[in-house]
Formats: C-alpha cells, structure tokens, sequence
C-alpha cells in the first residue's frame, strides 16, 4: 500500500490544478486610483498566497468560482469569487480611524510623488494624524502645472468678457425700452447706473425682468437730482 500513496497524491494534486489557470491583476485605491504594493492575494481554494509589487500588479493561479482573499495594512479586507477573467482590477477601502475622542490639533501632510498615466504623474497629497500615521481617506491631488491654472484664467476672463459684450447688447437703450418707461435722459442715466456685471449675470437665480423690475423702482424712489449718473460711466457692482 505504501506504494501507492505517492501516486495517489500526484493524483489529487493534479485534480486541484485542473480547471487552474493564471490571472493576472491590479490593485488601486478606491477614488484616488493609487497602485498598491505589498497587498496580499490567497486563494483560498488552493491556499496560494502572492503579494502586490511596487506598481500594484500580481499573478496567481486560480479556477473559476475559487474565493481571493485581498489583505493590507491599513486597508479594508475584500473577498471576491473568480469569474474567469484574463485581468483584473481591483479597489480597495484604506481603512477609517474607528478610535473615539482622539483631538488632532495640528494636521501634517506628507506629499507622495508617483506616474500614472491615468492622472498624468501629478502630485498626490495624504493627510496624516498628529502622531504621523496615515489617517486613511481620499487621497487628495493638486495641480501645480502654472500654465494650465493661466491658461484657465485667460479662458475665463475671455468668457466674461463675451458675456459683458452680450450685456451691453441687452442693455441697449432701444431694448430697454421695451421694458421701462423711461426715455432719452433719463432712460440712458438707468443704463448708466444699473448695468450689471458678468458676475451679476452669472448668478443661479438672476433674471432680467425681475432685476429689472427692482432696480426701476429703486431708480423711481430717488429724487429728480440724484437720477443723474456720474460723469464717468460706471457698471453696478
């Protein structure tokens, strides 16, 4: 009987491997899409373990419907089941401080540099606790490239200035006059006076006939001396 007990167990081994083939994956952070290192993957079928390299990859053998166990410091525990995908992405929680009444009085931050296509190698920024331990959370990414912020800017005030050349148009003394009954002097000093501005415009709830409206009985309270708009125009603020 003895002599049997080696082929018997090339022959359970072979009925484990059977069905196995190599799935390859990735393991990011939820949200922020950091490759982790250092996580580690077991199936739990054939109790293969592997862990993350430095650009969050792994390879393990697996059958479809075996049970992955991903585990790492500071990040929540998944399980998922093998469906029989060539390549994988994976995300996982970084675990939340659960300690109650711990004061952090003076947050540090700490910069960690890295590529990834995805997010064109800007700079990631994690908070950390008082003591410098990672809090865990999103992960937050700044943008430091001036060009872009400028170019932004320049994009912004082109579009403001689109939206005054628009204003001036409605503001026309021959379209406001379809809506006041004001003419000549005293319809170019409310011009004058209440023109807004583009932030004015831009407003959630702004509308023309209720500004309108208001700035026309504004303009009816004062007296005759002080309908007279100012030598040099101006725009309402």
């Amino acid at each position: 009987m003895l002599r049997f007990i080696p082929i018997l167990c090339c022959f359970l081994f072979a009925q484990i491997a059977y069905g196995q083939q190599l799935l390859k994956g990735r393991v990011f952070e939820n949200k922020t899409r950091i490759a982790l290192a250092g996580i580690r993957i077991q199936n739990t079928n054939s109790k293969q373990l592997t862990e993350t390299d430095s650009a969050g990859r792994f390879r393990i053998n697996a059958a479809v419907n075996n049970i992955l166990v991903l585990t790492g410091f500071n990040y929540q525990a998944d399980t998922l089941m093998y469906t029989g995908l060539n390549e994988m992405e994976i995300f996982l929680e970084p675990q939340k401080n659960m300690l109650k009444e711990v004061k952090v009085t003076t947050p540090q931050a700490k910069s960690f540099n890295f590529y990834n296509p995805d997010f064109h190698g800007q700079t990631v920024t994690k908070l950390l606790d008082d003591k410098g331990n990672y809090k865990g959370g999103i992960a937050i990414r700044l943008w430091w490239n001036n060009d872009k912020r400028n170019q932004k800017k320049r994009e912004q005030q082109e579009m403001d200035k689109k939206m005054q050349i628009e204003i001036d148009r409605t503001f026309a003394p021959a379209n406001l006059a379809r809506y006041l009954p004001l003419k000549n002097v005293e319809l170019a000093n409310f011009r004058a006076m209440y023109i807004p501005n583009a932030a004015i415009v831009k407003a959630k709830n702004f509308n023309l006939l209720l500004y309108l409206n208001d700035c026309y009985k504004e303009f009816m309270k004062l007296p005759p001396q002080d309908r007279m708009a100012p030598d040099i125009f101006h725009i309402k603020q």
